[in-house]
């Protein structure tokens, strides 16, 4: 087993440094805490390992396909001795490929793409810097305008519903419901 290294904070567009295990193909390391059971590649796969259970059985490694989840990240489903855990796929590669998580960071796609989970797409860094990741990308939160609060107003008491009216500001209906109930924007 390749000993991994130590938790580094990447600056932002800088790719990793070539590790030794991960020149050429897809390379694969044990999901922390998982070792036997799960790995994760640096281009961001997830598969099972062909092992042997305590009644003798062998259990033949496979791929295993991750699911979409919180805004368009991928999840996995860890399950060893009857015991279930989702995780994030991305933060399982960069704790095999980079190291732990360091207290208070988070783990930041550099594209912007939160399905893209190779280990050169992948960072720890503050929640400030993913934050402002998000305006980078054009992914962040759009911050409406005075006018557009009062168009909103408007078409709702012209009778047009919730949805649609968020549909075509490009924002949440629990935006469009605060606004127009005064929760926000209440000095307009």
């Amino acid at each position: 087993m390749n000993p991994r290294p130590t938790a580094a904070l990447v600056p932002m567009g800088e790719a990793l440094p070539a590790h030794p295990a991960s020149v050429g193909d897809e390379q694969w390391r044990p999901v922390v805490g998982y070792e036997g059971f799960f790995e994760v590649s640096d281009h961001g796969g997830f598969r099972s390992v062909t092992r042997t259970d305590r009644l003798g059985r062998v259990w033949e490694g496979k791929a295993i396909k991750a699911f979409p989840a919180h805004a368009g990240h991928l999840r996995v489903q860890l399950r060893r001795e009857g015991t279930v855990r989702h995780r994030y796929l991305h933060v399982l590669v960069l704790e095999a490929w980079i190291g732990p998580r360091p207290p208070g960071m988070q783990c930041c796609h550099n594209d912007g793409n939160p399905a893209n989970n190779h280990v050169n797409n992948l960072r720890w860094d503050s929640p400030v810097a993913n934050c402002m990741d998000t305006f980078r990308h054009g992914t962040g939160s759009v911050r409406l305008t005075e006018q557009e609060v009062r168009s909103i107003r408007a078409d709702r008491e012209a009778g047009h519903t919730i949805g649609a009216i968020a549909r075509r500001m490009n924002v949440s209906r629990p935006t469009i419901q605060d606004i127009v109930h005064r929760r926000t924007w209440r000095h307009i």
